[in-house]
């Protein structure tokens, strides 16, 4: 069932936010951004990436020039990890003649990246430049927005997004999004996970698939810092390994391709 943001929470949200001084968690303003996997924000990910899907154009962006675009149905950007996230703010500007108001901007949260829920969706998108904060629910450590396009068509610009979140003192470095490596992806069967520092003695490696079902890999850690995961045997396709201590969590997707040898 889908909850339509209210005005009222809106304006709730933004007086909870006064009150408790809330910190900037994790931000982006796609500056770099050239429409390439290579050039996307650290640790974010962008589901449509070509020479279209950014906007360098006037009253198209936020702070700075460019900001992501939303040009097909199901486009979606989906932020990096972190504890307790409370709300997110962004720019929007919807284009198109006509622009219609039947698209929806969603947002998904989600706990561990695999199981997602609808927290709340947005339509009557404005066609001049607004920023918008929205709360998030508690326990939220992933968000994704999801941009659904009508039929009769229309972008969205998209920058400037700002996550917030009362959890910023005291998060492990080792368990970040930036932190983390994961290695080689694409692969035909052997991963590494790898991080600068090492893993506490509680951190869990798991592996999941797109329907959020755990999968029996190896895994082992072969070195303070390092954890060694066979995905031999499995079909070829996209998983999501999760890294998880009793503080954080971060999920990473790889591809898994058919060993053709």
């Amino acid at each position: 069932m889908k909850i339509k943001l209210t005005l009222a929470a809106l304006l709730l949200t933004l007086n909870l936010n006064n009150a408790f001084s809330q910190a900037i968690a994790i931000s982006t303003g796609f500056d770099n951004y050239t429409g390439t996997i290579a050039t996307m924000p650290a640790g974010w990910y962008l589901s449509w990436n070509t020479s279209n899907s950014f906007y360098t154009s006037t009253l198209n962006y936020g702070v700075s020039s460019p900001s992501y675009k939303f040009g097909n149905d199901s486009d979606y950007v989906a932020t990096p990890g972190y504890p307790n996230m409370d709300s997110v703010s962004f720019f929007i500007r919807g284009n198109g003649a006509p622009f219609s108001p039947l698209n929806e901007l969603q947002i998904w949260t989600s706990e561990d990246s695999v199981v997602w829920n609808m927290s709340t969706y947005l339509d009557n998108l404005p066609t001049t430049g607004t920023t918008r904060t929205v709360p998030l629910p508690s326990g939220t450590f992933y968000v994704r927005f999801l941009y659904r396009k009508a039929a009769a068509g229309g972008n969205l610009a998209f920058d400037d997004v700002k996550i917030y979140s009362n959890a910023v003192i005291g998060v492990p470095e080792n368990l970040t999004a930036d932190n983390i490596s994961i290695y080689p992806t694409p692969t035909t069967g052997n991963v590494t996970v790898s991080t600068r520092q090492s893993f506490s003695t509680k951190t869990t490696v798991s592996v999941y698939d797109l329907l959020g079902n755990k999968i029996q890999a190896r895994i082992r850690k072969v070195k303070s810092n390092q954890f060694a995961i066979d995905l031999s045997g499995q079909r070829q396709g996209f998983y999501f390994v999760r890294i998880q201590n009793d503080q954080s969590v971060v999920t990473k997707r790889i591809t898994l391709l058919s060993d053709s040898n």
